[in-house]
């Protein structure tokens, strides 16, 4: 929908079309990337009021763009950095096959941390520098 309020949840929700209509109801829980929707099955016996949104990314992105993260000074905090060994795996389920991914940061240690999870990963390789002239 162009906005929010010309989305027509009834067909998604449609025992709750009341509900749905009253301005203040509102989603209040979305889990993005849910795959089949198990948590969401779990919690809606324990939410029966609560209207659930589940979204699973379905289409192969050809590129992904990692801009300026936040680099996580501390070391305590590097594993909250976007680009860890387990993210990776995610990362590479919803990247096409021969997709790029693109990096970009003004700090040095950051890149070397990026750069090095992502050589060290199985499902992603690093371009030569002839192969970014295509690019």
């Amino acid at each position: 929908p162009q906005t929010p309020d010309d989305m027509d949840w009834s067909k998604y929700y449609p025992e709750r079309i009341k509900q749905i209509y009253d301005k203040r109801a509102q989603v209040q829980f979305a889990d993005i990337g849910c795959g089949y929707g198990g948590l969401l099955i779990t919690l809606s016996p324990m939410f029966p009021n609560n209207l659930i949104l589940g979204m699973e990314i379905r289409v192969k992105l050809k590129k992904l763009f990692f801009l300026y993260p936040d680099p996580h000074f501390k070391k305590a905090k590097h594993k909250w950095r976007i680009i860890n060994q387990n993210l990776l795996a995610e990362y590479a389920y919803v990247l096409d096959e021969g997709g790029i991914v693109y990096t970009v940061t003004d700090v040095k240690d950051l890149h070397d941390w990026m750069v090095q999870h992502f050589v060290e990963h199985p499902l992603f390789e690093r371009l030569t520098e002839e192969d970014l002239v295509r690019f």
